[in-house]
């Protein structure tokens, strides 16, 4: 999808989505008692990065939440006529 405004500045994972994604691998490589609970471990270590990817594109959305009352898009400018909420939903 493309982007037809600019936004502020370029975004980054925040330093608390990578701390927690490391604490919480660390966490669960610990509890990981035996080879027989590999499944759960990988299930469990999927969800962490699941929840990680989701974290990281919902604050890449947020900068994409635009609050104008026009945009450029093509050298053309729209004006905003209605503004709700909804819910957006992505791969992650």
């Amino acid at each position: 999808m493309p982007v037809f405004h600019s936004v502020g500045s370029k975004t980054t994972p925040t330093n608390e989505t990578i701390e927690y994604l490391q604490g919480a691998i660390q966490e669960l490589s610990e509890r990981r008692v035996s080879v027989e609970h590999y499944e759960q471990f990988e299930q469990e270590l999927h969800a962490l990065f699941a929840r990680a990817e989701r974290d990281v594109l919902a604050s890449e959305l947020t900068q994409l939440d635009v609050d104008l009352p026009y945009v450029i898009i093509d050298g053309e400018r729209h004006h905003r006529v209605l503004r709700s909420t909804g819910t957006y939903t992505s791969a992650a």
